[in-house]
């Protein structure tokens, strides 16, 4: 197991998009499409860690990252178009005409 440039960069994105993530998903009054954009976050970190297995790994397994990146890269996709969908939320329906 070693370090490239690739490996670093992909662990940089990962805590970065957790740490994302992690804020989402502790607030305490959060709407709707606040959860489902940090339960996509989420997936994406699994998704994202696949790459970092595939970059430091050097035996032929690394190839199988695909699982995990194509197991995890459809319920992060799913979330974020749920998210996009119930983002526009109208909470003041006067003002809003």
């Amino acid at each position: 197991m070693y370090f490239t440039y690739f490996a670093v960069t992909s662990i940089i994105i990962v805590m970065q998009v957790g740490l994302l993530a992690a804020y989402l998903l502790m607030l305490k009054e959060k709407s709707r499409p606040t959860l489902y954009l940090g339960i996509s976050f989420l997936n994406l970190v699994i998704f994202l860690s696949g790459y970092i297995f595939a970059y430091t790994s050097l035996s032929p397994l690394g190839a199988y990252h695909r699982v995990i990146t194509v197991l995890f890269v459809l319920p992060s996709l799913g979330y974020f178009a749920i998210f996009m969908h119930a983002f526009p939320e109208v909470y003041f329906r006067k003002e809003y005409n």
